[in-house]
């Protein structure tokens, strides 16, 4: 599916930049499966996290309060969260509105194929075309 090779595509690309930055990347959910990492400038190893994202298959769907469920114990220490998605439903925003009532900063991006406007979407969803993903343009979350 394009679209599920463009989000993974997509959070390589964030987690890369982030780990660049003075960010600290410690957590990377993949599907059903929550991997706790400490990847960061001098710290961690970033093939972990490339690797965690190699071996990505597509999952039955997506589960609102099983992720929920997983995040919480760690969502109190988080400063941010970076929300990769290929669909856009009432539950992914519902999702996220309980994470924002812990405080990280929050940013959601939707892979969309070309074409499909911001009318069609919440506001607080930034889409990003598959076109621009496999192209590799430089892309402004």
């Amino acid at each position: 599916d394009p679209i599920f090779e463009a989000a993974i595509s997509l959070t390589a690309g964030i987690t890369a930049h982030l780990s660049q930055k003075e960010a600290l990347i410690d957590l990377l959910v993949v599907g059903e499966d929550l991997h706790r990492l400490f990847v960061g400038r001098s710290l961690g190893f970033m093939d972990q996290a490339l690797d965690l994202l190699a071996c990505a298959r597509p999952g039955p769907g997506f589960e609102a309060s099983s992720l929920l469920a997983r995040l919480e114990p760690h969502l109190p220490r988080l400063s941010s969260l970076v929300f990769v998605a290929m669909d856009w439903d009432e539950p992914r925003s519902k999702l996220l509105h309980k994470i924002a009532r812990y405080g990280p900063a929050l940013k959601a991006v939707r892979v969309v194929k070309p074409g499909r406007s911001q009318a069609h979407f919440s506001a607080d969803v930034a889409l990003v075309s598959l076109d621009a993903v496999r192209d590799g343009r430089e892309i402004a979350l």
